[in-house]
């Protein structure tokens, strides 16, 4: 019987298999699932920026109209409440906290005049 010097010979088919191609595999695979959650963290991340931007319009659009009439109607100083808290849970800044503080100062009618 020949004496066989070659390491790719001596070993089985199965050991290649599962040594090299499961090595390749569950890179390919981890390598994937990284590409796949830095995608979704961008959208994710693009998507809070844009809803806050969003509120910040509204708070705005809001403050400018409550400003201009001189008082803020019960059913806005509400709905401005909830814009605020999701826009500061949103990372929102101190400017409108500062136009939020100014429309605190606004008489709030509970009646339309």
């Amino acid at each position: 019987m020949e004496k066989r010097d070659d390491w790719l010979i001596d070993m089985e088919l199965s050991e290649i298999i599962v040594k090299y191609w499961l090595e390749w595999l569950l890179t390919g695979i981890s390598g994937g699932l990284a590409f796949a959650l830095k995608s979704w963290y961008k959208r994710l991340n693009a998507t809070e920026k844009g809803v806050q931007a969003l509120l910040r319009n509204e708070i705005i659009k809001t403050y400018n109209h409550c400003m201009t009439q001189g008082y803020v109607p019960i059913h806005e100083r509400d709905n401005l409440d909830k814009l605020f808290c999701e826009y500061k849970n949103l990372g929102g800044n101190g400017t409108i906290k500062h136009l939020m503080e100014e429309l605190d100062d606004l008489p709030v009618l509970k009646k339309a005049p």
